[in-house]
């Protein structure tokens, strides 16, 4: 206890309408003061308690710290608290510690404006919601080992420095801390991070010293085990200091960067052999294209030619001009109506011939852009995900593939549609590491030998299950 300014003496509350409700309070409120040293003959001066601590006492009501209205620190831990609240008369309040109760929402800080440590490990939160509210001073925030889901209201304290939300539920921290960029020291370990884009969405914080998505204290996220992952850590954050509890010498960053320089320089290679077979494929098609059009224009022209010799025998006739005999002689053999047929024959084919140029630069250059855009997904992912393209006549997981998506048809259901057929023209496999980790652990956990049991996944959606939740269907993985 400490002393303060001098203030009113302690007064009934309103809500204290009941003998038994006011006996069972002022219970509280003596046994709260016995705690912390607090004599009865003392009560009389609320005010000039500033710190309140309790463990393990059993005091899982709030409401009589109301009357201390001077307090500057609070810490109930493990007492079975399940509300927050009695805070609304201490606007000076700073610290305040509830770590180990039964607290599952955050309420009741709206007038605690100078507050700036919150604690609040090991409780039944299962959502920050708007309880930061009007939390502009706050710093620090300690909420590990709670059910939080995501950390959507955590804007609503901008000016945190230090935040603990290890071991929830989280499974994605994108776009969270745009409204925090003052955070330095940042603790996600044991949750459900899956995917390198989560990192990339923290190493945007500017003032960042300190990251743990794995910590002994608590454990690690399913991206601790991706390939690469600490050096793709340090890349992307070169001003971190403490990286999943371990310090960082300027040398380990070093060592990241020419990492990292050469598997970009590999992939630039890649990139670029792939844009220059993609423009000697164009080229090459160009060249086909124009061979092809010059004969069918040379073809075009020799039938013009024959066709004006029908015309000129066709004029003797009328004219039975001797001098033009001869002509009428060439062109004896040669047929209007074919010549004309050919000709158009010609024009046709030429326009074929660009739309097929047309149609194939088009599907080269869809090709060359999805291989660049795997090749740089492979990357950003530090290799943990990556395309390999099948080759139906030689992979058989590939043919296997095929004939899994021929049998799964019904052509009979497409028929309505005009679809007769469906060729299987490319497969692709994805090689994605954070996702099979996920897999491999989920099998374990299965009982008996699953993988004896394992044949083909198809996430598809439920043909009978139709009811919208949330943004889109129910998905099943069949």
């Amino acid at each position: 206890m400490s002393s303060g300014c001098a203030g009113a003496g302690w007064e009934a509350d309103d809500r204290w309408q009941s003998p038994d409700q006011e006996k069972e309070k002022k219970e509280a409120l003596l046994q709260l003061c016995h705690a912390n040293g607090i004599r009865e003959e003392d009560i009389s001066r609320p005010e000039r308690v500033t710190h309140i601590e309790m463990v393990l006492d059993d005091y899982c009501c709030m409401i009589a710290l109301k009357y201390f209205v001077n307090l500057k620190s609070v810490c109930l831990i493990q007492q079975a608290i399940v509300k927050i609240e009695g805070l609304e008369s201490s606007p000076d309040l700073e610290k305040l510690v509830l770590n180990e109760n039964k607290i599952s929402k955050i309420e009741g800080l709206g007038s605690c404006h100078r507050l700036k440590s919150l604690y609040l490990c090991t409780n039944a939160i299962t959502e920050l919601g708007t309880g930061l509210g009007g939390l502009r001073q706050l710093e620090l925030l300690w909420i590990c080992e709670n059910l939080l889901g995501s950390l959507r209201g955590l804007e609503l304290a901008p000016s945190l420095t230090e935040l603990n939300a290890a071991r929830n539920n989280i499974s994605t921290v994108v776009n969270a801390f745009q409204q925090n960029q003052k955070l330095t020291v940042l603790n996600l370990a044991d949750n459900h991070l899956v995917f390198f884009h989560e990192m990339l969405d923290v190493a945007k914080l500017p003032n960042l010293r300190e990251v743990n998505f794995a910590d002994p204290d608590w454990g690690e996220n399913p991206l601790c085990r991706l390939n690469n992952y600490r050096t793709c850590v340090l890349f992307h954050m070169p001003t971190l200091k403490v990286h999943d509890r371990m310090r960082i010498s300027q040398e380990e960053h070093q060592a990241s960067e020419t990492s990292f320089a050469k598997k970009r320089l590999y992939y630039n290679m890649r990139i670029k052999l792939v844009v220059r077979c993609a423009a000697d494929c164009l080229r090459a098609s160009k060249t086909l294209e124009d061979e092809r059009i010059s004969e069918l224009r040379s073809e075009f022209e020799a039938t013009a030619k024959d066709l004006k010799r029908v015309a000129a025998a066709a004029l003797c006739n009328e004219l039975g001009s001797a001098a033009l005999r001869l002509a009428e002689d060439n062109a004896e053999d040669v047929n209007s109506d074919t010549m004309t047929r050919k000709q158009a024959a010609c024009k046709i084919d030429m326009a074929d011939a660009s739309m097929a140029l047309d149609t194939l630069s088009k599907d080269i250059e869809r090709e060359r852009d999805s291989l660049i855009q795997g090749l740089q997904l492979e990357l950003q992912t530090g290799g943990n995900i990556r395309l390999e393209p099948g080759n139906l006549e030689r992979d058989t997981w590939a043919q296997h593939v095929a004939e899994l998506v021929r049998n799964r048809v019904k052509i009979e259901d497409l028929l309505p549609y005009g679809i007769s057929e469906v060729k299987v023209l490319k497969v692709s496999k994805v090689h994605n590491q954070a996702l099979r980790l996920r897999f491999e652990e989920q099998l374990e956990r299965a009982q008996g030998d699953v993988r004896q049991q394992l044949d083909y996944l198809f996430y598809v959606p439920n043909p009978v299950v139709r009811q919208v939740h949330g943004n889109g269907p129910h998905q099943v993985c069949r």
